[in-house]
Order: C-alpha cells, then sequence, then structure tokens
C-alpha cells in the first residue's frame, strides 16, 4: 500500500458501570498490542483516561494518548 495509510475502528461500543472491565477482555479476545486514545483534556484531568492506561498496562497493550486541543473549524450557514 505505497502512500496508503489504513486506519482500523472497530464497531463495538461498550457503555455502563462494567464497561472498562469489559473493554480489558475484549482487547483480549482481539489481540491488540498497541492502541490509540483520542480524548479531550478534561477526561484527562480527572483521571479517567489513567484509568484507562492502567488497565491496558496491566494487559500488556502500549497506548499512546491524544488529548490536544485543535480548533474546530466554522463554515458559515
Amino acid at each position: 500500500m505505497t502512500g496508503t495509510s489504513k486506519f482500523m475502528m472497530p464497531g463495538m461500543s461498550l457503555m455502563g458501570s462494567g464497561a472498562l472491565a469489559d473493554a480489558g477482555t475484549e482487547i483480549g479476545k482481539l489481540g491488540f498490542k498497541h492502541v490509540l486514545i483520542v480524548t479531550d483534556k478534561p477526561l484527562v484531568d480527572i483521571g479517567i483516561v489513567k484509568k484507562v492506561t492502567s488497565m491496558l498496562d496491566s494487559l500488556n497493550v502500549k497506548s499512546v494518548v491524544y488529548s490536544a486541543r485543535s480548533r474546530i473549524p466554522r463554515f458559515p450557514m
């Protein structure tokens, strides 16, 4: 694939009080070794992202967190 990038975005969403634990199970089933976490800064600041990265660490899954703020383009209506 010359000049082409591939981005996989799984179609599974987990929600609810047990979602973090279930996410670890699902990540294990899928065999992921590296993940990119895209989030916003407030979730980093209140520790939610740390819970996720700690869970990933316990599964030996390397993670990178992207939480930089970028300007949302505005288009005239």
